[in-house]
């Protein structure tokens, strides 16, 4: 897994910004994730009918707990629902470890 460290990086508005709020481990070291529409839509039939939804794409990030607007982009899960599930933590537990080693440097 590839891991990008940006200083600065523009992540819109906070609709999109969701936070892992279980369990408590994540929520702890700040793992939040937003949900990629990775398939290009042409129409503006297709662009808007898409506009509401979730997808099955996650990109996993922290934002630093000191140095605010220090991001680490920590991965793109996809299938995320299929791969994160809520009864199966493993990867959830590893991102939220690469979040708390981000925080302490």
């Amino acid at each position: 897994m590839y891991h990008l460290q940006a200083n600065r990086l523009a992540l819109g508005s906070s609709w999109a910004r969701r936070p892992f709020d279980f369990p408590t481990f994540a929520s702890d070291a700040n793992v939040h994730h937003i949900h990629l529409n990775l398939r290009y839509e042409r129409t503006r039939t297709e662009r808007r009918a898409n506009f509401h939804r979730t997808s099955n794409h996650y990109l996993v990030y922290t934002e630093h707990m000191w140095d605010s607007g220090r991001y680490l982009l920590m991965g793109v899960v996809t299938p995320a629902h299929e791969k994160m599930p809520a009864n199966n933590n493993q990867l959830l537990s590893y991102f939220a470890e690469v979040a708390e080693r981000f925080h302490s440097s």
